[in-house]
């Protein structure tokens, strides 16, 4: 009964081999003694085709959301921008300033011996 399985999905990767679409979603190397179901080579497929179009839905996105700010620039309406404008007038000087919070002293052993997030 097994050798008749074997058979029947040894069977089923010729054909698929002979099918162009499915040619390259037949396993090489690795799977050769464990040969895959029809739903794991669909699935495998499935899954190629979807990195293949990646690139493809990217540009799509990219250009809807470039439609959409032109629309909105269109409109006079507000752009959101991902960087932070700085003041006008204003130059790098290199310096940092840090503002220490610690309010250790004021606080009981109970408290600081609680775990907390810095």
């Amino acid at each position: 009964m097994i050798w008749l399985i074997l058979e029947q999905i040894q069977l089923t990767k010729e054909l698929m081999a002979d099918n162009e679409e499915y040619a390259h979603a037949i396993p090489e190397g690795k799977n050769d003694g464990i040969p895959l179901s029809k739903n794991a080579l669909k699935r495998q497929l499935k899954h190629q085709r979807w990195e293949e179009s990646k690139a493809d839905r990217r540009a799509v996105k990219r250009a809807k959301l470039k439609e959409r700010k032109e629309k909105q620039k269109a409109r006079g309406d507000y752009v959101p921008r991902k960087n932070r404008m700085a003041v006008q007038g204003q130059l790098a000087s290199g310096l940092r300033v840090v503002v220490d919070c610690a309010f250790d002293d004021l606080m009981t052993d109970k408290v600081l011996s609680r775990p907390f997030p810095e």
